[in-house]
C-alpha cells in the first residue's frame, strides 16, 4: 500500500504512522525533502519514510541488510534503517511498508545552496566526496547479503512513468562501458549535497543507499545534481585520486542534453495551478539554473 501525496500532508495520519514506526510518543514531525519517498524527521531524532512508489519496500530492504557491511567498509556513517509495516487504519487492512533510521549528526546542504560555496570549498568537499566514492566503488558485492541488481535490471522498476523514462535515457549513456575504466562496481548513484550529512566542513555521512546499483563509474557522475562547472571539477578531482579515466566529454554532453529537457520540463505546468507546491518548487529551480549558467 502507497501513501498518496494528500494523505503525505495528513498531519494526524502521518503522527500515527510514525507512532508505530518508531514505537513510541511523537512529540514533533518535520517534513524533509524527498523525491521517491515521503521523509520526515521525527522527535528530531528520527528520520522516517512512507512510500510514494511501489519499488521502495524491495529497495529499503536490500538497504536494510547492506548497510551494516557498507558501514564497516567506509570511512563515513550510514545509516541502518530497520523496515517495518504499519498501519493507516484497522490492522486488517493492506500495511504500509516504511523504514526509519537515527539520524546521523550534521546536516545536508541544498543544492541550490551548494552552488553558491566559494571554491576552495568545493575543492575540499569534492576531494573528500571522491574518496568516499572510491571506498564505495572497493566494495565487494560477495561480501553482501543481498544480491545487488545491475543498472539494466534497476532502471525496470523506474519505467512506468515518462518523466522516469526519459531519466533513464540519460543514465543509460552513463552506464556505457566506454563512459569509465571502473565497471562490475557497486555504484551509490545519487552522491550529491542532499544526500551527505556534513558537520564543519567535513562529510561525515552518506544516505540513501536504496538506489545502489552494480555498474560503471560514471553512473555516479549523474547530470541532475551539479551545475556544468561543478560536475567538471568533480570528475577532474575524482581522476586524479583514483587513478581512473572517465569519458567527460561524454558525461558532459549528456549534461548539456539533460539542462535542456529539464529546462522544457520546468517551464510546463503539465495542467498544474501556478499556486502548486510542485509547479512552483520547478520554477524557482529553473531560475537558479539559468541564474548560475
Amino acid at each position: 500500500m502507497l501513501l498518496t501525496w494528500e494523505q503525505s500532508f495528513d498531519k494526524t495520519l502521518v503522527r500515527y504512522l510514525a507512532e508505530q514506526m518508531i514505537s513510541g510518543s511523537v512529540s514533533s514531525i518535520k517534513r524533509l525533502k524527498g523525491g521517491a519517498s515521503y521523509n520526515y524527521e521525527v522527535n528530531r531524532r528520527f528520520v522516517v519514510k512512507l512510500p510514494m512508489l511501489e519499488a521502495s519496500r524491495q529497495e529499503w530492504t536490500r538497504q536494510s541488510l547492506c548497510a551494516p557491511i557498507i558501514q564497516s567498509h567506509l570511512s563515513v556513517q550510514v545509516p541502518c534503517p530497520e523496515v517495518k509495516a504499519v498501519f493507516s487504519s484497522l490492522p486488517e487492512k493492506e500495511p504500509i511498508y516504511g523504514i526509519y533510521y537515527e539520524k546521523i549528526d550534521g546536516h545536508t546542504i541544498p543544492n541550490s545552496k551548494f552552488i553558491h560555496y566559494p571554491m576552495h570549498q568545493k575543492i575540499s568537499f569534492f576531494e573528500q566526496l571522491s574518496s568516499i566514492m572510491s571506498e564505495i566503488h572497493a566494495l565487494n558485492p560477495e561480501e553482501l547479503p543481498i544480491r545487488v541488481p545491475r543498472y539494466p535490471e534497476q532502471r525496470k522498476m523506474w519505467q512506468f512513468l515518462p518523466k522516469n523514462m526519459i531519466w533513464d535515457y540519460f543514465m543509460r549513456q552513463l552506464d556505457d562501458p566506454k563512459t569509465s575504466e571502473e565497471r562490475n562496481i557497486i555504484c551509490h548513484t545519487d552522491l550529491h549535497p542532499e544526500n551527505l550529512c556534513v558537520s564543519g566542513n567535513k562529510i561525515v555521512g552518506v544516505l540513501d543507499f536504496d538506489s545502489m546499483t552494480f555498474g560503471n563509474a560514471g553512473l555516479e557522475f549523474r547530470p541532475f545534481c551539479y551545475k556544468a562547472s561543478d560536475l567538471k571539477l568533480l570528475m577532474k578531482i575524482y581522476q586524479e585520486k583514483s587513478q581512473k579515466s572517465l569519458d567527460a566529454a561524454k558525461i558532459m554532453r549528456v549534461k548539456r542534453a539533460w539542462d535542456m529537457l529539464y529546462l522544457i520540463y520546468a517551464l510546463s505546468p503539465f495542467g498544474r495551478s501556478k499556486k502548486n507546491r510542485r509547479y512552483r518548487e520547478k520554477r524557482a529551480l529553473w531560475k537558479n539554473w539559468v541564474n548560475t549558467r
